[in-house]
């Protein structure tokens, strides 16, 4: 007698499955009520803490859960009887074997703080220390919370527990972001921000790990440059008064928040050499005065034309106090006569209407379009690397350097002499 053995179907878990909503749970005071039955499986094990008289379900390394908070509820319920941490156990192993994954699973009953929503306000006040303490630039950190307010990017998964987040669910992210028309490059800033944040957390929780991101893309953009003639020309449009400032966003490339920064008492009169030590934490008049962007301390040779005007233009009283800036607003509104960076980009642009020279930006017009003809004219990536301040030349900055000091166009003009020269050498021959 032949005997018909059913084969076991084995379904595939699904990455796409949602955890038990807490409102599924007996002891939810509403509808949906109802008790499961038991699930054998070691992981998980619900025990009884004596010292705070409640039950607990060891969920590590994702967290212990003593307690589970309903939607619009203020108060957690506590696990005072043993049925419920075994209803929120099974909960879990349920959605486990049914394809969720653990840490997915296991969220929905961690603790409040354990949320992506409470760890942001944790990072928030963190840097609000930082940009107290002149660490860090306010503008930074209002960028910051466009992207964590309420509604904001991070909105689709503020209210998951960290340990919930994956790469799964950061591709969900990355699809809702796209559909509500964010630009790739504004994607890649979200993702970069939440990265940061996720850093954060890391350091302050051991058994946190930062889960892999998706590679990710920004726009790319051909930025506007300008010759050294073109520079010149808006150079010569500014009032020679207003003019040293700009002489040290083009010959030394200086970032504008430094150039603002700077004091008199930065710059030594015999050696002409200037001390790059602090930067403007902000655009505004009243920003901090803090350290660099890559918290070094650079010591830099001035160009002729920058010495000869510092040594006109700085006077004798300026000197002996020291403290006061070394490229003085005559027009500002100031109290400390300190250079806003609007009032740098704004006569910036001004000046290129003036001397009739296409429109480019501050950083394009000064600290890129200087870098490219230093590129092109053979100083290393490494050599322009020291000399822009990324993180002191080394290797991982020399791709940042590459974006400034050598944008496609500066190839293509190489390729195109090299085939000019070839053609030349070709009519030659014959």
């Amino acid at each position: 007698m032949l005997t018909t053995q059913r084969r076991k179907v084995v379904i595939p878990p699904n990455p796409w499955a949602t955890p038990t909503p807490v409102e599924a749970l007996s002891f939810y005071t509403g509808p949906g009520c109802g008790s499961r039955g038991a699930m054998a499986d070691e992981r998980f094990p619900v025990r009884w803490i004596a010292a705070r008289k409640v039950w607990e379900v060891d969920a590590r390394p994702y967290g212990r859960i003593r307690e589970v908070l309903f939607p619009g509820a203020d108060t957690a319920i506590r696990f005072c009887e043993r049925a419920m941490a075994d209803e929120v156990r099974r909960a879990i192993l349920k959605d486990i074997k049914n394809g969720v994954p653990e840490e997915v699973a296991v969220s929905p009953y961690l603790p409040r703080e354990s949320t992506l929503g409470a760890w942001v306000q944790r990072w928030m006040e963190y840097l609000e220390g930082e940009v107290k303490a002149g660490q860090r630039s306010p503008t930074y950190l209002r960028r910051l919370r466009d992207f964590t307010r309420d509604g904001g990017d991070f909105a689709p998964i503020v209210g998951r527990s960290v340990y919930a987040i994956n790469t799964t669910l950061l591709n969900q992210l990355v699809r809702s972001l796209r559909a509500r028309g964010l630009s790739e490059t504004s994607v890649v800033h979200v993702l970069g921000a939440l990265r940061t944040c996720l850093g954060f957390v890391a350091e302050h929780s051991d058994r946190f790990r930062v889960p892999k991101f998706p590679a990710l893309r920004r726009d790319t953009r051909e930025p506007g440059l300008l010759s050294p003639d073109e520079q010149d020309l808006v150079l010569d449009a500014i009032p020679v008064a207003k003019r040293g400032a700009f002489l040290a966003l083009v010959d030394l490339m200086i970032r504008p928040g430094e150039v603002r920064a700077l004091n008199v008492e930065e710059y030594d009169f015999a050696t002409r050499e200037l001390r790059v030590t602090h930067a403007m934490k902000g655009v505004n008049l009243d920003a901090p005065r803090g350290l660099t962007k890559s918290r070094d301390r650079r010591h830099l040779h001035v160009t002729a034309r920058l010495a000869e005007w510092i040594e006109i233009h700085v006077g004798p009283e300026a000197r002996l106090r020291g403290s006061v800036p070394l490229f003085a607003n005559p027009d500002g509104r100031g109290a400390d006569g300190r250079l806003g960076y609007y009032c740098l980009a704004d006569r910036w642009r001004d000046a290129s209407a003036a001397a009739h020279v296409k429109a480019v930006g501050l950083y394009n017009g000064t600290k890129h379009s200087t870098s490219t003809w230093l590129r092109k004219s053979g100083l290393s990536l490494a050599e322009i690397a020291q000399a822009l301040g990324h993180a002191g030349g080394k290797s991982g900055s020399l791709a940042v350097t590459e974006r400034y000091a050598r944008p496609p166009r500066l190839v293509n003009e190489n390729v195109v002499s090299l085939l000019d020269a070839r053609r030349k050498r070709a009519e030659t021959v014959r």
